[in-house]
């Protein structure tokens, strides 16, 4: 996860590049802030948001990553001295992640134990409300006896003839 830099190649592709993977090319070795690297003509260059390359002397080995289309994946190490590329070299290659059975049914009881959080909480919210409604019915009773009371009250003071 994270941000990282693209690395596309443009002109004569390494033997390792395949046509299908000249671009989409990605690394966390370098910069790691979004910015586009080209290898063109053995040479390393960063292309601006204008698309104009300007050279960059760096000194350095990376890695970079790519899936092609049909869910093949390739890992290359660049060395660049100054700028000028002297290494290319496939890291690893290979047919996309396996399948885990394991995954799936960790996956499967994730879901289900968030199904039951969520029934949880919706059940939760209901008997919340369930008890708002009653506390709310309760005060309105409670107001209405205080008046029932108080008339009743007023009704033997009257009969009795007390004045207040």
């Amino acid at each position: 996860m994270g941000m990282f830099d693209d690395v596309s190649f443009e002109g004569d592709l390494p033997l390792m590049v395949q046509d299908d993977m000249a671009d989409g090319w990605q690394t966390k070795d370098l910069y790691n802030c979004l910015y586009h690297l080209v290898v063109k003509e053995s040479k390393l260059y960063y292309k601006d948001r204008k698309g104009d390359l300007h050279f960059l002397p760096l000194t350095k080995s990376f890695e970079v990553y790519n899936y092609s289309a049909n869910n093949e994946f390739k890992t290359l190490r660049l060395g660049f001295h100054n700028g000028i590329s002297f290494e290319v070299s496939a890291v690893a290659e290979g047919k996309g992640l396996p399948d885990i059975p394991a995954m799936a049914t960790d996956a499967d009881e994730g879901f289900q134990e968030a199904e039951e959080t969520f029934k949880l909480f919706k059940d939760t919210e209901a008997k919340r409300s369930l008890l708002f409604k009653a506390r709310r019915k309760l005060r309105t009773l409670r107001f209405d006896l205080g008046q029932v009371f108080s008339a009743l009250k007023y009704a033997v003071k009257r009969f009795f003839g007390f004045n207040r």
